[in-house]
């Protein structure tokens, strides 16, 4: 026989949704355990009465039974995303059981009014047990292949009951009683409640909010619901013959008495399970990020700590949109539960002015499948220092200086014009005093 975790794993190999799609993640599989308790037998009681009734002769049947069935079934749920938290299921293999078992209880009595002669006896008293098993593919849901299982215990082997009873005269009453007894028990048309969700077929799937307080586990109370057919019935075949020593033995009554004691057909829970999946919690400590001026053709650097704050290990990809001024180191990240993945953004500025972009974290964190967040930063140039090897000491003269006049390139043109028309003014008094 498999050990469970064996055919866990093969129950998981098979679910649609477990090897997902390169855009989809998982939770872990959750294995649950559906029990159902039904005493439909219970407390049940029948008396016959005499029968045949007004016959002189004739027998009473008293009958009482207890049982019911018992059903049980593993399944694993299984929670995909990103789209929402689709949950679908999957019946364990092999691992349906349906039992049906019944304690019949039953008394006989012979009462006779012959010739004068009134008598009663209790001639048999005795306990039957009925019990049977049946083995199914759960989860008996739409799609699955099987839709309804029967049990049956049929009482077979039980041997017929003689009894003699002497009555009066040498005359003597022979007894035979035979018994048919029957108990079924049958599952059909299941569904699985969830919350405020109902699935019928393995082919589908409902879908779940991520929990608001909780964002880390997704727990879940499932219920598992279905047609329970219970049915017990006995066929009583009494055989009554007088017997006297001359002229023997001559039939009195056979008859068979069916008695329908349980019949019952309705829908019933099973026990409910509470059972949780895991999920990946992204904690960022920024939710925005300006670098602040940085120089042309050097760089700065953001250290960016990435936390898994759930119960499931995080991964993901970081991108950059926009300037690529930005960039990120690694591209990936993962965290187990608990724990702290990182990256590097990096800002360097290839020309003065504002430059922005978005840092993008797309992972399987359910409920913040994509984190968004903007960056910014100021590229600036340092002015120039020329040292031109003044010997007056003025040196560090700024790039742009006009050389010769001893006057800065930013003084007004006025200025300049003025200068100039002085040198030229003192070249014309030369000429004319020649």
């Amino acid at each position: 026989m498999f050990h469970r975790s064996v055919l866990l794993a093969v129950a998981v190999t098979a679910l649609p949704l477990t090897a997902v799609a390169a855009d989809e993640y998982g939770s872990e599989p959750a294995e649950v355990t559906f029990q159902h308790d039904f005493d439909a037998f219970d407390a049940v009681e029948f008396d016959t009465g005499s029968l045949p009734a007004g016959s002189p002769l004739a027998v009473r049947f008293y009958l009482a039974s207890k049982g019911g069935t018992y059903a049980t079934m593993d399944a694993v749920s299984d929670v995909t995303w990103p789209e929402s938290l689709t949950q679908r299921w999957t019946g364990i293999p092999d691992s349906g059981y349906l039992e049906v078992i019944c304690d019949l209880e039953l008394a006989a009595q012979v009462t006779f009014d012959l010739w004068g002669y009134k008598g009663a006896y209790d001639v048999w008293s005795e306990t039957l047990y009925l019990e049977a098993e049946k083995m199914f593919q759960p989860l008996l849901l739409e799609g699955d292949g099987q839709a309804r299982v029967e049990a049956r215990a049929d009482g077979k082997g039980i041997d017929p009951y003689e009894i003699e009873i002497p009555l009066f005269a040498g005359l003597e009453l022979q007894v035979v009683i035979e018994v048919f007894p029957r108990a079924t028990a049958a599952l059909a048309s299941g569904r699985i409640e969830t919350e405020d969700t109902v699935l019928t077929s393995v082919e589908n799937g409902v879908l779940h909010d991520v929990p608001e307080w909780t964002p880390e586990i997704l727990e879940l109370t499932s219920t598992y619901v279905a047609q329970i057919d219970a049915a017990l019935e006995v066929v009583i075949q009494p055989k009554l013959e007088i017997c006297a020593p001359i002229f023997g033995c001559f039939r009195v009554a056979k008859f068979d008495i069916p008695i329908p004691l349980v019949d019952d057909s309705l829908e019933e829970a099973f026990k409910p399970v509470n059972y949780g999946h895991p999920l990946p919690v992204l904690e960022a400590p920024v939710t925005t990020h300006h670098f602040g001026e940085v120089e042309v053709e050097t760089l700065a650097n953001l250290q960016l700590p990435l936390t898994n704050a759930g119960l499931l290990d995080l991964e993901g990809t970081l991108s950059i949109e926009g300037d690529p001024a930005f960039t990120v180191f690694p591209e990936y990240i993962q965290a187990s539960a608990d724990q702290t993945d990182g990256a590097v953004v990096t800002f360097a500025p290839t020309g003065e002015g504002e430059h922005a972009a978005i840092l993008v974290i797309t992972s399987n964190d359910p409920s913040n499948p994509e984190l968004r967040i903007p960056l910014g930063g100021t590229g600036w140039v340092e002015p120039i220092i020329v040292d031109d090897g003044d010997p007056d000491g003025r040196e560090g003269r700024l790039s742009g200086e006009v050389r010769g006049c001893g006057c800065d390139a930013s003084s007004s043109p006025s200025g300049g014009l003025a200068v100039f028309g002085l040198i030229g003014g003192l070249m014309f008094l030369r000429r004319r005093r020649k």
